[in-house]
């Protein structure tokens, strides 16, 4: 299966998803890096789902994710067991749906490249306490395209 974000027992269809490398500026201390990927709508669920909200995305915006800047990322694993950079104090990958969370134990790798895409597989955790009550599991399997590099 790819293309697909699942939440637990719930698979959502990913619609667009991109990614590119943010270098530092006179802004931003750091070196970033932009992941956005969105999904559509599960037509299976009902009303009493809506702590899923509608269409979840997950994203990282211009954070310090510890991955080389490299020409070609295929075969590369990367392994957060926290949600935040300490030295920083930003978070790694987010969630959002009905409200955000950030993702612990977060496994993200470059499976194969086409052209500018990448077929990728993420696996993280989403806390306790977040709009799930107890901790979930959360599964990526999509092509992701990377942008040039830029603010």
């Amino acid at each position: 299966m790819e293309n697909i974000l699942k939440i637990h027992r719930t698979v959502f269809p990913v619609e667009r998803a991109v990614f590119r490398y943010c270098p530092q500026s006179g802004h931003q201390p750091y070196n970033g890096w932009d992941f956005n990927i969105e999904c559509g709508e599960n037509p299976d669920l009902t009303a009493r789902h809506n702590l899923y909200g509608r269409t979840p995305r997950l994203y990282a915006e211009r954070d310090p994710i510890p991955l080389a800047n490299k020409d070609d990322l295929t075969g590369t694993t990367l392994i957060l067991p926290d949600a935040w950079n300490s030295e920083y104090n930003e978070p790694y990958f987010t969630l959002y749906v009905f409200e955000h969370g950030d993702l612990f134990n977060t496994k993200l790798q470059f499976l194969e490249k086409q052209g500018n895409a990448y077929r990728i597989r993420l696996s993280a955790r989403i806390p306790a306490g977040s709009v799930y009550g107890g901790e979930t599991r959360l599964d990526l399997q999509t092509w992701m395209e990377r942008l040039p590099d830029g603010e």
